[in-house]
């Protein structure tokens, strides 16, 4: 009978022992939740135009039109028109109050005329810079850029037959 009592008191301990641990667990809860923010876009309000110019027959040069419309000519390039130019015009939308950055082309875009003569644009510059803040959702991103003309360019009106992309994505 001894080691019938022992048997007995082991395995009330054993139960003790393991009521004891269970009563050490703990839980918590936890609640899930998601924000869906409203998707950023982008579309075009305003075509890019610069003014009118002359080119000299002994020297080329250039025109930079500002994201503000200010141009400034150099080298052998003459501007015909006090109007100035137009910079190219965008509208983002998309979540009030969120951060977003733009990305503008860092290749150059071709102008054709009628004949196939060709210019092309580059060092495209944006206002805001490189990224922005939406304010109650939408805000306007004004793009310029400088245009190159060789000496004696064929006159003409000359047209991007590929339009230039900027794109735009939140931070």
């Amino acid at each position: 009978m001894g080691n019938r009592h022992i048997y007995i008191a082991v395995g009330l301990l054993l139960l003790c022992g393991k009521a004891h641990a269970q009563q050490q667990v703990s839980t918590a809860t936890a609640g899930i939740g998601v924000t869906i923010s409203t998707p950023i876009s982008v579309s075009k309000s305003v075509n890019m135009s610069f003014s009118n110019v002359t080119v000299s027959t002994s020297q080329g040069g250039s025109v930079v039109l500002d994201p503000n419309g200010k141009e400034s000519a150099s080298g052998g390039i003459s501007i015909n028109n006090a109007e100035g130019g137009v910079p190219a015009s965008f509208t983002v939308s998309g979540q009030g109050g969120y951060a977003y950055s733009v990305n503008l082309p860092n290749t150059p875009v071709s102008m054709d005329d009628e004949s196939a003569n060709a210019l092309n644009i580059t060092n495209f510059t944006s206002s805001p810079e490189v990224s922005g803040q939406t304010q109650a959702g939408t805000q306007t991103i004004n793009v310029g850029a400088t245009l190159n003309l060789q000496k004696a360019e064929e006159t003409g009106e000359y047209d991007a037959e590929i339009p230039f992309d900027i794109r735009v994505n939140y931070n």
